[in-house]
């Protein structure tokens, strides 16, 4: 039997976005991402995110840990991690918390939202897949409000962002803060 998939499907099938504590081989995700985020194409990623590269850029046994870690932490309303993965494999993170500081510009109890997707997996659409992902994840668990950091020299990041509909509030020297906000719509009573 042949199956007729459009593009954006079979697309959609090779990529896809996998809640982390729904993942039970977490030495896979450990084998597939440390290599990559050690790799130098991915420095930026080292950059922007540190403190997560650091726990992620080890031996599988070290890197299983943390996403053990990581896993344990994820609770509704507080904190949900995700893991992109290309034709099965772990190619990326993102992530939405309520336990950091809001940066100038942003009304305190927002959720953060970050993501990365490692080089040569950027320019597939799979940051697009794991942005929709953590917009649904803020929709239904964060009230529908959320900001983010996008340095100023990512322009790709720049136009998912602004396509997503999040809102430039803040500059700082090197990063853009966006937010988004759930308009509520106050029905007038006649």
């Amino acid at each position: 039997m042949l199956l007729m998939l459009g593009e954006s499907a079979i697309v959609q099938i090779m990529n896809h976005i996998e809640n982390l504590t729904e993942i039970q081989d977490l030495r896979a995700i450990a084998v597939d991402l440390a290599p990559l985020l050690r790799d130098d194409a991915n420095d930026d990623i080292a950059l922007q995110f540190p403190e997560t590269v650091s726990r992620y850029d080890g031996g599988p046994a070290l890197v299983t840990r943390h996403l053990l870690e990581d896993q344990g932490g994820c609770e509704p309303e507080v904190r949900q991690q995700f893991v992109a993965f290309s034709d099965g494999r772990a190619v990326g993170m993102g992530a939405v918390q309520d336990r950091l500081n809001v940066p100038v510009g942003v009304p305190s109890g927002y959720p953060n939202i970050w993501s990365f997707i490692c080089h040569p997996y950027r320019g597939k659409g799979i940051g697009q897949l794991l942005l929709a992902k953590n917009l649904e994840t803020v929709d239904a668990q964060f009230g529908g409000h959320a900001w983010t950091r996008v340095p100023k020299t990512d322009e790709t990041s720049i136009q998912a962002v602004e396509r997503a509909g999040l809102r430039r509030v803040a500059e700082e020297e090197a990063a853009l803060i966006y937010v988004r906000r759930l308009v509520q719509r106050v029905s007038n009573p006649a």
